[in-house]
């Protein structure tokens, strides 16, 4: 009896979840410094591609190479690397990468600028327009 050859798909080389969060934490620190991809990529001694690349999680950054990066973002190397003590991301959970955008960034640092007894009545009315139903908002009577 001929033995049939067994045809083996290509392995198929996916960025691991935890390279794709490292790549979206460097990029959202980077973004909120005011960085280009061409500016890290001269910093630190690689080419932009290799920037997007990390962002994207499709290289891994090595332990060096991260270590820069967290030196020249004036951030913490912990402050790259994901929680993996946390559950995986589920509906509802915040997604950080609203940060990364344009946009995101905006409503962020208007948010910060607005008064701390006016912000719960923002995020009431976000809620309300997004048409998710929380709670009131308590307001003092005088």
């Amino acid at each position: 009896m001929a033995r049939k050859a067994q045809r083996r798909e290509p392995f198929k080389k996916r960025p691991m979840t935890i390279d794709t969060q490292v790549g979206a934490n460097i990029r959202i620190h980077r973004i909120a410094k005011k960085l280009s991809q061409t500016d890290l990529a001269r910093a630190i001694g690689v080419t932009f591609q290799q920037v997007q690349k990390y962002e994207k999680g499709s290289n891994r950054v090595a332990p060096s190479r991260l270590h820069a990066i967290a030196s020249l973002l004036a951030v913490s190397i912990i402050d790259l690397i994901p929680d993996t003590q946390s559950s995986p991301k589920q509906d509802g959970l915040l997604d950080l990468d609203i940060l990364t955008t344009p946009r995101g960034q905006r409503l962020a640092q208007a948010y910060q600028r607005v008064p701390a007894h006016t912000r719960d009545h923002i995020v009431a009315l976000v809620e309300a327009v997004a048409g998710i139903t929380t709670y009131l908002v308590a307001t003092k009577e005088a």
